[in-house]
């Protein structure tokens, strides 16, 4: 239930204008995942996005997510609906191969 309010709510927050430019595409051709967190008496809950999405299963997403595709993440504070540390990954670049 809050996982479907908090999508939502972040793909409302990504039109604003703060954020134009900074993710490649449309935030709603994202995958999302999204994690609880518990920081002290706060409650968080974590989205993880990747595009393009993978095919397959969570477990490939998850690892898709840790820097093979461009991804992009961002914390919903549950106390203070309000969301905080955006952050853009993108693949590594190719490195040319000495012969």
């Amino acid at each position: 239930e809050q996982a479907a309010k908090v999508d939502q709510l972040v793909l409302m927050e990504l039109r604003r204008k703060a954020y134009k430019g900074k993710i490649k595409g449309r935030a709603e051709l994202y995958a999302r995942q999204f994690l609880g967190l518990h920081r002290g008496d706060r409650s968080v809950i974590y989205v993880n996005a990747v595009f393009p999405p993978p095919a397959g299963s969570f477990e490939k997403l998850a690892a898709d997510c840790a820097g093979g595709s461009t991804f992009w993440g961002i914390e919903y504070d549950l106390s203070f609906e309000r969301f905080a540390n955006f952050s853009v990954s993108k693949p590594p670049r190719k490195r040319a191969i000495a012969k």
